[in-house]
């Protein structure tokens, strides 16, 4: 007997921080916030703090000076996992992609959760934990959607290819890596303490996968 997995969905995870990057982060985006005390974006983000998407551009690091320089590393470190990701998904073969990375910080507050959505003209998605604080288990996961909407009409078989959704606790210096596409949302916090996180996109243009 032969088994097919189709229409695969493949979610990457790895620590990838330290608690020095970490607490570098912190101040970062505190930095940021001080800036803008109230929250600049508005979009699946339901109370909280969320920045402009332009964190890793070369202008936007400059203005922030050795907090530009941590949120470079940073970069880098997403970079490096990114083509990890990729060499994976293309089993051996080489590639080569011009990319584009934009990023944002997010900051969930008292009773903050982020609403379902997706993230439109973008290749891959990401989110860095910087600070999960103190919360419940359960406050503050991302959980990520069945995209197969006809899957959800039919009586379940066994098997957990059958979940409708997927949760995800966060840890401090984890990224989360999955398809742009895959509908997402964040469970309800509920703590006075700040749960930090750096999200992005990744955007791949002008792709060549050869041996």
């Amino acid at each position: 007997m032969k088994r097919n997995n189709l229409f695969v969905t493949p979610i990457f995870k790895k620590k990838i921080g330290t608690d020095k990057l970490n607490q570098q982060l912190t101040d970062t985006v505190g930095a940021m916030m001080s800036e803008n005390p109230e929250s600049p974006v508005q979009k699946s983000n339901m109370g909280g703090w969320h920045s402009k998407t332009d964190i890793f551009e070369p202008e936007r690091m400059n203005q922030l000076g050795k907090h530009g320089d941590t949120l470079e590393e940073l970069g880098i470190k997403i970079d490096d996992f990114f083509h990890a990701v990729i060499d994976d998904l293309v089993k051996g073969k080489g590639w080569k992609a011009t990319l584009d990375m934009s990023g944002w910080a997010t900051v969930l507050k008292d009773e903050s959760w982020n609403s379902p959505h997706t993230h439109p003209n973008s290749s891959w998605s990401f989110i860095y934990y910087v600070d999960t604080a103190n919360a419940d288990n359960e406050e503050g996961c991302i959980v990520f959607q069945d995209p197969r909407s006809s899957a959800l009409q039919h009586i379940k078989s066994p098997g957990d290819f059958n979940n409708p959704s997927h949760k995800i606790q966060p840890e401090d210096g984890l990224i989360i890596m999955f398809p742009s596409w895959l509908e997402h949302y964040v469970t309800p916090y509920y703590s006075d303490d700040l749960r930090i996180g750096i999200s992005g996109n990744i955007t791949m243009t002008n792709i060549e996968v050869y041996k």
